[in-house]
């Protein structure tokens, strides 16, 4: 073989090399950027869909709480054991039908809609909590309309703090990821 037609070989060789590197770290870098992509839109979706909704109305419903605890002149609702007198009771009441307990039914049916936008094998402790809250107090609640029960115009248990702590906490979360990726100059925001 002429050492031109060597030279010749080795230039195709290494023009056919570099092509396929080049493709290569093209294709690969389009696969990141896909991956990108989609992890933008699987945040977007977590917070316009579940985290989001969620968040705002528990915010709601402690406005509409602060608004009665200052229409109560307290800072709290209910005072021990000392039972609601019939004016703040028809208050309470008024709210817990037309904000309090339709949001905590919302909340659990968004719960139950986009439980596929929760990361993980399963539901988290807290949320099952929020469900077990918000179901048996509209229950109560529906017992005293439906059946004149009494109850105490508040749930058996307690609020779950931690269900609203972990919410906030992945709002706040999702939204720095969000950012991060929209920082990235690469992706721009959808929602």
């Amino acid at each position: 073989m002429e050492i031109r037609e060597i030279i010749m070989a080795s230039g195709v060789t290494a023009a056919v090399i570099g092509w396929w590197v080049s493709h290569y770290l093209a294709q690969k870098k389009e696969r990141h950027f896909e991956q990108l992509k989609w992890a933008k839109a699987f945040i977007d979706s977590q917070l316009s869909e579940l985290y989001g909704p969620i968040y705002g109305l528990l915010l709601e419903n402690d406005r509409h709480r602060i608004d009665i605890e200052e229409i109560f002149g307290r800072s709290t609702i209910f005072v021990g054991s000392i039972p609601l007198t019939d004016e703040e009771k028809n208050i309470w009441v008024h709210y817990l039908e037309n904000y309090y307990l339709p949001n905590n039914r919302k909340i659990v049916e968004i719960i139950k809609e986009k439980i596929h936008l929760l990361v993980g094998d399963e539901l988290p402790k807290s949320f099952l909590s929020f469900i077990d809250y918000a179901v048996a107090f509209e229950a109560a609640h529906k017992q005293f309309n439906d059946l004149g029960k009494q109850y105490g115009f508040h749930s058996k248990t307690n609020f779950p703090i931690q269900f609203k702590s972990e919410i906030n906490q992945e709002v706040k979360f999702l939204k720095k990821k969000q950012w991060a990726l929209m920082k990235n100059g690469r992706i721009k925001n959808e929602t």
